[in-house]
C-alpha cells in the first residue's frame, strides 16, 4: 500500500509538472518564483537519477580503482565527492524538513532516523522512477493513465476494477520486488569491491544505505505479497460450498 501510494503521488506530481511547468516558465513572473516552481515541480526526477546513480556505481568502481589506486589522494577525492553529493544534500533536506515539522522537539533523534529514512527513500526509487516514466509515456500518448488506489483498512485489490477480489500472487507483482533485491545484491558487490581493494572506504556507509534500502523494500514487498496470497487462499476456501 505504501509503494502504491508513493507511486501515485510521484506520477501525479510529474504529470502536474508536465502540464504546468511550461506555462509557469512562459508567464510574466519574477525569476525567483520561476526558479522555485522549477525545482518544486521537477523534484520527482530525483528517483530516475537515483536509479541511474546506482547503476553507475559498479562500473565507476571498476574504472577508477586501477588508475587511482596508486594515488593516495584519489580515494579521498572519490569518497568525499560521493559523500557530499549523495549523503550531505539528502540528510540536510531531511533535517530541515523535521525541523519545520517538529521544531525543537526534533532533537538528536532526527539524526538517528536519517540512515533508515534515506534507505527507505532509496528502496522505493525504482518504484517511483517507474511512475515518472509512466507519466512521460502517458503525456506522449496523450491518454489518461489508470488510477491505482491504495489498499486501506484491509481492503485487497490493485485498482477500481479489482477491488474486493482476492489478491493472488502473479509474475507481474513479483517483478518489482525481485528487481529491488537484485539492486541490493548489486550494491553489495560494490561494497565488496570497495573493501577488497580498500578503495574509497568512506563511501561504504553510503553504499550500505543503498543496499539496505533495496533489500528492505524488496523483501518487505515479498512478505506482504505472500501474506496477501495466503489470505486470498483462505478467503477462497471459506467461500467454497461444503459438500455433503
Amino acid at each position: 500500500g505504501f509503494k502504491q501510494q508513493a507511486h501515485r503521488w510521484t506520477k501525479g506530481s510529474f504529470q502536474t509538472c508536465i502540464k504546468l511547468l511550461p506555462r509557469v516558465l512562459r508567464a510574466k513572473l519574477p525569476m525567483r518564483i520561476k526558479t522555485e516552481a522549477f525545482f518544486h515541480l521537477t523534484c520527482t526526477l530525483v528517483y530516475p537519477l537515483m536509479v541511474l546513480l546506482t547503476l553507475m556505481l559498479f562500473p565507476t568502481f571498476f574504472a577508477i580503482v586501477t588508475p587511482f589506486k596508486s594515488q593516495p589522494y584519489g580515494k579521498w577525492i572519490f569518497s568525499g565527492t560521493l559523500f557530499v553529493l549523495a549523503t550531505c544534500s539528502t540528510s540536510t533536506f531531511f533535517i530541515f524538513g523535521q525541523s519545520e515539522l517538529f521544531g525543537k522537539r526534533a532533537g538528536w533523534k532526527t539524526i538517528l532516523y536519517l540512515p533508515v529514512l534515506m534507505g527507505l527513500g532509496v528502496g522505493v526509487s525504482i518504484n517511483n522512477a517507474k511512475a515518472v516514466f509512466e507519466a512521460i509515456w502517458s503525456a506522449i500518448r496523450r491518454r489518461p493513465s489508470e488510477f491505482v488506489r491504495t489498499q486501506k483498512y484491509g481492503a485487497v485489490g490493485l485498482n477500481t476494477s479489482q477491488r474486493g477480489k482476492p489478491s493472488f500472487l502473479s509474475l507481474h507483482q513479483l517483478m518489482m520486488p525481485i528487481i529491488e533485491i537484485a539492486f541490493g545484491c548489486y550494491m553489495s558487490a560494490c561494497i565488496w569491491i570497495s573493501l577488497y581493494y580498500w578503495y574509497a572506504p568512506g563511501s561504504v556507509p553510503f553504499l550500505f544505505i543503498f543496499a539496505g534500502g533495496y533489500f528492505y523494500v524488496g523483501f518487505g514487498s515479498l512478505r506482504v505479497l505472500y501474506r496477501n496470497h495466503q489470505e486470498a487462499i483462505q478467503e477462497l476456501n471459506a467461500a467454497e460450498p461444503v459438500s455433503l
